[in-house]
């Protein structure tokens, strides 16, 4: 893979995605890039590739069990080894995989070196609900670096009669820090995916009037959408020295609304292109003949439901009808023999 420019545009914005060469390293790969705007400002991006990355993004073999295949709706007695996209791995076994993929991010090069130059007690993390409950970023600073540091839990949801506009907080657990250790801290860790950004922005804004000397900011959001991307790049307070890390790829977010999102099909968003090539082609196309890995149920989107399984199968099956007329289980059936 060679360097890779795409241009896009988002309500006024003019934007730009640079994808650098892949950087081979002892876990797989990893991807520098950046977002950059009309107006100069710039979001570094970093994309890893590994094993755990790569299962959840694209396909991964396992060995189901009878409640597996109960909640996708396909028989016991089917076989026992199946190759399946990401968005079915379920429950604890997603939460685990989702766990060693940020683990393997913090034992990237770039961020790795980065926070081993910052002193602990000026590190902060903060895990959005409920999601990035899930990343496991405390266990994975201190794999990287031996770090103890405070984990700070934050509720917040966007209006989403106002996208854009208005994010509620509904709780932020800090309070076990003094007011000499909220004034210490620089660098934020946070915690959770990128769709339409709203969140995020809020989460941001309201962080600044409980840390307000923090000037670094680590995004560890495995799944992030280049619309949203430009949108923080572009309404972050200007102090901000953004970088986010993402898993394998950037995905697009689907119009109108922006919180459903797919993987862009060209091999130049892929640091492996043909994981996305078997990927496409396990999805197969629906009975109008469209590509079904094009529609959101094949790029997550869905932070609510990451870790319910019955939820989560329910919303695929929601997108799967109202867009291709099928549902998960006709899919599978392609691959039961």
């Amino acid at each position: 893979m060679k360097t890779f420019t795409h241009k896009f545009e988002i309500n006024d914005l003019k934007c730009q995605l640079s994808l650098d060469t892949p950087v081979p390293d002892t876990m797989g790969a990893y991807r520098p890039g950046q977002i950059v705007l009309e107006n100069g400002r710039t979001m570094q991006l970093i994309f890893r590739h590994s094993q755990s990355t790569a299962a959840l993004l694209y396909l991964h073999e396992t060995q189901p069990n009878d409640e597996w295949y109960s909640l996708v709706g396909l028989p016991s007695a089917a076989p026992s080894q199946q190759m399946i996209p990401g968005q079915l791995i379920l429950g604890a076994t997603r939460a685990e995989l989702v766990s060693r993929g940020v683990r393997d991010i913090f034992h990237t090069e770039h961020l790795h070196e980065s926070l081993k130059n910052v002193p602990q007690s000026q590190i902060a993390i903060v895990s959005v609900l409920r999601e990035g409950l899930k990343y496991g970023l405390a266990d994975a600073l201190h794999s990287a670096c031996g770090f103890y540091c405070n984990e700070l839990l934050i509720d917040a949801h966007a209006d989403t009669a106002t996208v854009g506009r208005r994010v509620e907080i509904t709780q932020f657990k800090d309070q076990d820090l003094t007011d000499a250790h909220r004034s210490r801290i620089r660098t934020l860790l946070i915690g959770d995916s990128i769709a339409s950004g709203t969140v995020l922005l809020g989460v941001l804004d309201f962080l600044k009037t409980r840390l307000p000397n923090f000037i670094n900011v680590e995004l560890i959001a495995p799944l992030a959408a280049i619309e949203g991307l430009a949108r923080v790049t572009a309404y972050a307070h200007p102090s901000l020295i953004l970088r986010t890390h993402i898993f394998e790829t950037p995905l697009k977010a689907l119009p109108p609304d922006f919180y459903y999102s797919a993987h862009f099909p060209h091999p130049e968003f892929h640091i492996r292109p043909d994981l996305e090539v078997h990927y496409r082609a396990w999805w197969g196309r629906d009975p109008e003949g469209s590509p079904i890995a094009d529609t959101a149920c094949a790029g997550y989107g869905w932070s609510e439901a990451f870790f319910n399984p019955d939820k989560q199968i329910a919303m695929i099956n929601d997108q799967l009808r109202e867009r291709h007329r099928v549902n998960i289980t006709n899919v599978l059936k392609r691959h039961v023999h």
